[in-house]
């Protein structure tokens, strides 16, 4: 199951809602899941763990909204980035608020209707999920094997042209290779 973070903003009623219904949601199918209103415990330095649970995350979940751009939703997100992780926005008020760039040139879920944004987002997941899986565990393709980092690990796998297409096309990524290793980079 994948690893997920979720970072919302706690001074909103709605942002916080989002963030419990979607963690409810996602605990329920079996995911791992962190989000820091839960799982921050006393005592904890929270920048490091927060960083920590960037690191073990596969998948980050943005709920953004009117509050985010002032909080540390977006330094979260901006963390993640860098880190390679896969994010996917859950857009609250979507006629109040814009994306900003770095969110606005991926789909976003919107969350005004909160039962389709929830099949949305676990049709998503479960799409990213076996998406992982796929490269984690082919191997027919005897031509070009290489180690590849993805979010949440390296593994080797088998790249094939379809699959390299892909991964460009759906995670925004670039390909650098370099004999037989090929790394994975986040634009």
């Amino acid at each position: 199951m994948l690893r997920i973070f979720i970072s919302h903003n706690f001074a909103g009623e709605d942002d916080r809602c989002a963030g419990e219904t979607i963690e409810k949601a996602l605990r329920k199918k079996g995911y791992e899941v962190w989000r820091a209103k839960r799982n921050l415990r006393a005592g904890r330095h929270w920048i490091t763990t927060i960083e920590e649970r960037i690191e073990w995350c596969q998948v980050m979940i943005v709920v953004w909204s009117e509050y985010s751009p002032k909080s540390y939703v977006d330094e979260e997100r901006q963390a993640a980035q860098s880190a390679g992780k896969i994010i996917v926005t859950c857009w609250l008020h979507k006629d109040k608020v814009k994306l900003p760039g770095f969110l606005g040139n991926r789909q976003a879920i919107p969350f005004d209707n909160q039962d389709n944004a929830l099949q949305e987002l676990l049709a998503t997941l479960t799409e990213i999920e076996a998406e992982i899986e796929d490269i984690i565990y082919r191997q027919d393709d005897p031509l070009l094997p290489n180690f590849v980092e993805i979010p949440g690990g390296t593994c080797q796998f088998s790249l094939s042209t379809k699959i390299e297409s892909f991964l460009v096309s759906y995670y925004n990524l670039e390909f650098k290779r370099n004999h037989k290793v090929v790394f994975l980079l986040g634009k």
